[in-house]
């Protein structure tokens, strides 16, 4: 017998308040999604901007005004199809990730201005975007190489979501495009606040990885963590959690299941 409901959550503590759709089947989840989710999604950003001082301001590193753009459309367009409640976007972070074949490629990272909410990390600029939610990738079920506009997969750019508890501290997964998707990798983009010398990741009270501050580094460890700030007296500056599941499917750090 399949079951459905319907509730209302506040994904990984950290979003405001949206629902959160799971159906179960025998006592079995076999779908559960954030209430707007449809699987995959390949959205178009026609209407982003090009981004301007004001927009990169707050931000952390060296900000790719054509990326900046598009993730500010990305951010939109992701929390909207999923039906989350966001504040204005704010850039974070811009720099430079591993691309497809390992060379840097622009990247940048958009929160909220301020306290807890969605964040986005959008890789590259284009007009179209695919989304990375796990280790493995989703391939596109329409791609049809050999129809007329069919071979789009290499002008997408890509993006990957996480739900933030602080806008100053916060560690995201870089996503990548492959085969016919995109994936989460192990390389992590962290955003730590002004003063920090060493960020520490923590799981069950011990450090299971650490960096120099803000920095994109390899990090090969995959669970939930507490992320702890520290300056050079190693007093502690801010602590977040960072919801980084082993295997499976995230979005704005709300599990998705789709197992019929």
């Amino acid at each position: 017998m399949a079951a459905v409901a319907r509730r209302r959550l506040r994904p990984h503590r950290s979003l405001p308040a949206d629902e959160l759709w799971r159906v179960t089947c025998d006592g079995v989840v076999r779908l559960q999604a954030l209430a707007a989710w449809q699987s995959e999604h390949d959205d178009g950003v026609q209407g982003s901007k090009q981004a301007t001082p004001d927009d990169t301001r707050t931000a952390q590193g060296t900000v790719d005004q054509a990326t900046a753009g598009t993730a500010l459309g990305a951010y939109r367009a992701l929390t909207a199809h999923a039906g989350l409640s966001a504040r204005a976007p704010a850039m974070r972070w811009g720099g430079s990730v591993p691309g497809v074949d390992g060379r840097a490629v622009p990247a940048v990272l958009v929160g909220p201005e301020s306290g807890a909410g969605p964040a986005v990390l959008q890789v590259r600029d284009g007009s179209t975007f695919m989304v990375a939610t796990g280790p493995e990738p989703r391939p596109r079920r329409y791609y049809k190489p050999d129809e007329p506009g069919g071979d789009y997969i290499a002008t997408m750019s890509w993006a990957a979501t996480a739900a933030s508890a602080s806008t100053e501290l916060m560690a995201v997964r870089v996503p990548v495009r492959k085969d016919l998707g995109a994936h989460l990798t192990d390389t992590v983009v962290v955003l730590a606040p002004p003063g920090t010398v060493q960020v520490g990741a923590l799981a069950a009270g011990r450090r299971v990885w650490k960096t120099d501050g803000a920095e994109v580094i390899e990090v090969r460890h995959r669970g939930d963590v507490t992320l702890r700030a520290l300056d050079a007296t190693g007093a502690v500056l801010a602590t977040a959690p960072m919801h980084d599941p082993a295997d499976g499917d995230t979005l704005f750090g709300e599990r998705l299941v789709d197992e019929w």
